[in-house]
């Protein structure tokens, strides 16, 4: 898939024949996919955990927890560009 790491191209093919969804923070893999003919729909980990906090109704408290173990053990923060950085950095905080 036009230079798309190993990982992302399985999990992309595996997506659009079963028309599934991707989570992936991959730039490059977001571009490719979403110039697929139908485009295949991408969620990112800010989503993820976005959606989880607000249909779990998760404390304030346990969120900033798991978003400082996501930066600090996974080592990853959303770019400036994702739409729900400041949200992650306010609740990281």
């Amino acid at each position: 898939m036009n230079g798309v790491a190993d990982g992302e191209a399985e999990c992309g093919a595996i997506a659009f024949n079963r028309g599934f969804a991707v989570a992936t923070d991959d730039r490059k893999a977001i571009r490719v996919f979403g110039h697929l003919d139908p485009p295949l729909a991408t969620v990112r980990t800010s989503e993820l955990l976005r959606r989880w906090e607000s249909s779990a109704a998760v404390a304030r408290d346990r969120v900033a927890s798991v978003l400082r173990d996501v930066r600090d053990r996974a080592r990853f923060e959303p770019s400036r560009g994702d739409s729900l950085y400041e949200w992650w950095m306010q609740r990281a905080a």
